[in-house]
Order: C-alpha cells, then structure tokens, then sequence
C-alpha cells in the first residue's frame, strides 16, 4: 500500500458537542433553530446519562446516591411542543398575507407574559425582541 493509500485509509472519530449552544449580538430564527437542537440533544443526553443510569441501579439494588438533573422540557414546549409554542406562532404567521414582525412579536408577548423561560423586558418589546431561558443561558431573539 502507498504512503498515499495509507493516510486516506486512517482511522477518524466523529464527535457530537452537545455543548454547542450559541448566543450572538443578534439571534433570529436560525438561531433559534440551532439552540433549540441543542435542548434536544441536552434532553437526550440527560435521559441516557441520569435518567436510565439511575432506574437500572434501582433495578439492580446498586446503594447510590440520587444525582439531582436539570430537566429542560419546560423550554421545549416553549419553543415547539406546547399549545401555543413559539415555532406555532410562527407557522401561524407565515400563513397571513401580511404578517409583520409586530404582530410576531405580540402574538409571543401575549400567549407567553407569565412563562418562565421567555422573558421581554420593556425596552426588548420596544426593539420587538424577547430571551429564551435555555438551559445553557439566556438568549435575546430579534
């Protein structure tokens, strides 16, 4: 085999940084896509690792400590799951003929002013713009 054939037939590793939550000077939707993949991998990370890791120690009778997790499906309803969610305003925008950025933003201001996870202080609903409280931080979305 070639020195050439040699390198091309190396070994890689892929790797997956759940960490890869982001915030920006400016966050629109992409963003909000990206961070919200992240609390769904942030989900599934915390199910594999805690969640099923201490339902098997109870089911085997391992003597353990109970680790105490962060659970984020609060903030996926908000962003996808819930009736009304923040993905749902949006797709209900979409649908009308002259939706605005305006009536976006009041739609979330109004179905959301008591959630804990979104938050619009009086100079973000000025400038149209509302924060997430992500399990990794707040982000402001514009």
């Amino acid at each position: 085999i070639s020195t050439k054939e040699q390198e091309s037939k190396k070994a890689t590793i892929g790797v997956l940084d759940i960490f890869g939550f982001e915030s920006f000077t400016t966050n629109s939707l992409e963003q909000l896509c990206i961070n919200y993949c992240n609390e769904i991998l942030q989900r599934q990370f915390n199910s594999a690792v805690f969640m099923k890791g201490q339902e098997e120690y109870e089911r085997e009778g391992i003597d353990w400590d109970f680790v105490s997790y962060p659970d984020n499906r609060s903030v996926l309803d908000l962003i996808d799951s819930g009736k009304p969610s923040i993905f749902n305003h949006i797709a209900d925008q979409s649908k009308l003929p002259r939706a605005t950025d305006k009536g976006f933003a009041s739609a979330i201001y109004k179905s959301f002013k008591t959630n804990k996870h979104l938050e619009a202080t009086n100079q973000q609903v000025t400038n149209l713009k509302f924060s997430v409280a992500h399990y990794a931080g707040l982000v402001e979305y514009d």
